[in-house]
């Protein structure tokens, strides 16, 4: 049974980096864009993958969790480590994310449902999320908050 919930953890973490991928390739290139039409094309393409993304990230969860049963890891510290840190990482990337949250709301882009703001604000209500967008603290965080799990699940060092 570890073998299979180690399997699926591993699987599902390729899985949330294959769809959160097109997120952060879209967000690299939304902050050049001015135009409305490429900005909502990427905007729908980046929030498309939403609903795989958020699927890997609950099954990476709970199949870490089930490991953490499975392999009789709670009572160390390596694992606690790992999970709050996975919150910190969800929390911050959240949080960083507000400029992009905004182009969809600009653009009428829900993440499950149509928004539909009025058209005469739409254009400067885009601009302002566009300005604010930080794709290269997103990037930081991402890149660097990854490695630091994987180091705390591979060598569990306390």
């Amino acid at each position: 049974m570890y073998a299979w919930a180690l399997f699926l953890h591993l699987a599902s973490v390729f899985g949330f980096l294959m769809a959160h991928g097109v997120s952060a390739g879209t967000s690299l290139q939304l902050r050049k864009e001015r135009a409305e039409g490429p900005a909502r094309a990427l905007v729908e393409l980046s929030t498309g993958s939403l609903y795989f993304t958020y699927a890997f990230l609950l099954t990476i969860i709970a199949t870490g969790v089930l490991l953490g049963f499975l392999g009789g890891w709670w009572r160390h510290v390596w694992i606690w480590a790992s999970l709050v840190l996975v919150v910190a990482l969800i929390a911050a990337m959240g949080f960083l994310a507000g400029g992009y949250h905004g182009s969809r709301q600009a653009l009428g882009i829900g993440y499950f449902r149509s928004t539909q703001p009025p058209a005469e604000g739409r254009s400067g209500a885009l601009q302002a999320s566009l300005d604010s967008a930080r794709p290269g603290q997103l990037l930081v965080v991402g890149v660097a908050g990854l490695p630091v799990v994987l180091w705390l699940m591979v060598f569990k060092p306390f």
